[in-house]
């Protein structure tokens, strides 16, 4: 825990950047490279700015500028994109399609008022099912195409994801998802996005009209991007997301209903974690209440309730680039924790995960080793072997 957890420079720097709290105490021995590097790893770095930039002396020269650079780079991507976007819209709005801006377009239009805080790498467009392709059509119009590198994967992205194939402009500065929901199917998760338009609110982009989800559908909606597929891909990034949404919207945040929705949604478990955690870490008013229901709804066994908190708090704290396991042992490591259980199940079932993965990895360094062998060297030697390369690479 001294080097990643809660006790080491760099996170305790990142946290009171994040939740606005004294970071002079903090930046006394610290390794600027390393936070550096945690901060870009976590979407991170414009925000570090935005606190570093009141003590410029805190910071040596060269790393000021390096995150002075992230943040300006930040604001002037976000503004070319708004700006685009709002011709979508604007083309949109004429065909009569509404349009429900999702996570980062939602998050700079209602939160990050400053467009340099928050990086933004593509657009997520909620649309109704029905008005999906002509939706598509209109931003074809709008001079956006299908990503050229997943060209024919139209019916493969039909079956297997909530949106189509990413619309990109000529120029490459705009990425549009459209989606017909906000969680995969077939999922632990059953969104019900026709609530989500009921008490979606209007907000306007540019001169162009669109609609935002309502405080406490953006919250859960963070909070289930989060802990979901992509397994906690912006580490702290996501939590910060989360506080920030609670601190600039809290008053006018429904918790009762983001309660009842999350359990109807069966997504109650995500939102407990996402919730606790960032109530933990970054201070920004979550009503004890709320988490408290969440925590009931989500029926915790013994012992359950605290391997998730745990997993969580290290993928949080730990960049992707900085995990030892590879992601997808990590996704289904995840996925067993956040799943209904008795912990002994998933301990038994965490090591299986971990045996076939050291095997087959094992298999790759070492493919001449006899058969016989694998098995000893895989569970003995090859995690070693693994942990003092990461540690050189450090």
């Amino acid at each position: 825990m001294s080097r990643y957890g809660l006790k080491s420079a760099e996170t305790r720097l990142l946290l009171a950047c994040c939740g606005g709290g004294e970071i002079g105490e903090y930046a006394r021995d610290l390794d600027w490279g390393r936070t550096l590097r945690r901060a870009e790893a976590s979407g991170l770095a414009p925000a570090v700015y935005g606190r570093l930039k009141r003590w410029p002396r805190l910071a040596p020269e060269a790393v000021l500028g390096a995150f002075q650079a992230r943040y300006l780079e930040t604001a002037a991507s976000n503004l070319r994109q708004m700006h685009r976007l709002g011709e979508v819209l604007r083309v949109l709005e004429e065909r009569s399609i509404p349009a429900m801006l999702l996570k980062g377009a939602a998050l700079l239009t209602l939160v990050y008022r400053d467009p340099g805080l928050r990086p933004m790498t593509d657009v997520d467009l909620l649309v109704r099912r029905e008005q999906l392709r002509p939706a598509a059509q209109a931003l074809y119009e709008a001079g956006l195409a299908p990503a050229a590198a997943l060209a024919g994967r139209e019916k493969e992205y039909a079956r297997k994801h909530h949106h189509l194939i990413p619309c990109v402009s000529r120029d490459g500065g705009l990425a549009v998802e459209l989606h017909h929901n906000v969680v995969p199917a077939g999922g632990r998760i059953r969104a019900g996005t026709e609530e989500m338009w009921r008490r979606a609110q209007p907000v306007k982009v540019g001169n162009a009209a669109a609609w935002a989800p309502a405080p406490s559908d953006l919250l859960l909606h963070l909070a289930i991007h989060a802990a979901g597929a992509q397994v906690f891909d912006r580490s702290l990034g996501g939590l910060h997301d989360i506080a920030q949404t609670v601190r600039c919207l809290g008053k006018s945040i429904d918790w009762t209903e983001l309660v009842e929705t999350a359990g109807a949604w069966n997504a109650s478990r995500h939102a407990y974690c996402c919730l606790r955690l960032a109530e933990n870490m970054l201070p920004s008013g979550i009503p004890d209440e709320a988490i408290e229901r969440l925590r009931t709804l989500s029926g915790f066994r013994l012992g359950e309730h605290g391997i998730l908190l745990r997993t969580a708090e290290f993928l949080v704290l730990r960049p992707p680039a900085e995990r030892v396991v590879q992601f997808d042992v990590q996704e289904k490591l995840w996925d067993l924790a956040l799943a209904p259980g008795r912990v002994w199940e998933k301990t038994t079932g965490a090591a299986r995960i971990v045996r076939q993965a050291l095997a087959l990895s094992a298999r790759v360094a070492k493919p001449d080793l006899p058969a016989a062998v694998l098995p000893f060297y895989a569970a003995l030697v090859h995690p070693w072997v693994r942990l003092r390369r990461r540690m050189s690479a450090e």
